[in-house]
């Protein structure tokens, strides 16, 4: 559309000038029309030319505004100490995945076992959490996830940190990477949110309450980090662990 409207605009143009000179003689004519002409050919080049600047700087501006800005680190992650500061254990699964049932399921704090695809169909050891290390080492806090299984070299799995800072049971940030496939730290995938109107939980957090959908809140609704994307661009890190194939390792900001 940017060509044509110009050529709408000197078409009419070139009428009008050769309208205006039409009743003197011959020759009057003859050079009013090679005045018109000429006068068409240019204001066409003209056109042409403003429509295809104004195309590229269009396409430029556009570009400019969908290009995602480079990702600058300045300080990356080193790895965990030997020893670790706390931990916590979660029921494995894999001794009843074969008959498709766990005993890991603690409905009154809202824990639920679920190494399973679909209607339990089919067990998934690379989900299935048994053990995480939580590693303090300022300015970086270190988390070990080890799984049931070895970690496959590709999946559609997301793994996630839930942190309640305030210790009153409801979750403040939420820290999630899809499976890393190297033994590289990374940002790519990483995300972090927060809970800013802090209703993760509805009424009782620590209860698994059934709450009617008007009162279910929005979540962590607010996104701080994405991919190093946000305030700080080295905020939150994932990797696979380089010394244990059934574990992977988050590093995020203290």
């Amino acid at each position: 559309m940017k060509r044509i409207l110009p050529l709408v605009g000197f078409v009419s143009l070139a009428f009008a000038l050769t309208a205006c000179g039409g009743k003197g003689g011959e020759v009057d004519a003859d050079i009013a029309q090679s005045v018109a002409a000429t006068q068409t050919k240019m204001a066409w080049e003209e056109s042409v030319e403003s429509a295809r600047q104004t195309e590229e700087a269009s396409a430029g501006t556009s570009s400019e505004s969908q290009t995602t800005p480079e990702v600058v680190h300045v300080m990356l992650p080193e790895g965990p100490g030997e020893a670790f500061n706390s931990y916590v254990t979660d029921f494995n699964s894999i001794d009843y995945a074969d008959e498709g049932i766990t005993y890991g399921d603690q409905f009154l704090i809202n824990r639920y076992e679920r190494p399973f695809t679909v209607e339990m169909a089919e067990y998934r050891g690379y989900l299935d959490i048994i053990l995480a290390n939580l590693d303090a080492a300022p300015p970086w806090i270190y988390l070990d996830v080890y799984l049931a299984e070895d970690l496959p070299e590709s999946a559609a799995a997301l793994y996630g940190i839930e942190l309640d800072l305030d210790i009153d049971g409801r979750g403040d940030f939420l820290v999630q990477a899809p499976l890393p496939t190297e033994v590289d730290w990374t940002v790519a995938g990483v995300v972090v949110r927060e809970d800013s109107n802090n209703d993760v939980g509805g009424d009782n957090p620590q209860l698994s309450d059934d709450l009617p959908e008007d009162q279910w809140g929005d979540g962590f609704d607010r996104v701080v980090f994405d991919s190093g994307q946000g305030e700080d661009p080295d905020l939150a890190w994932v990797r696979r662990n380089p010394e244990d194939p059934t574990s992977i390792q988050f590093a995020f900001k203290s």
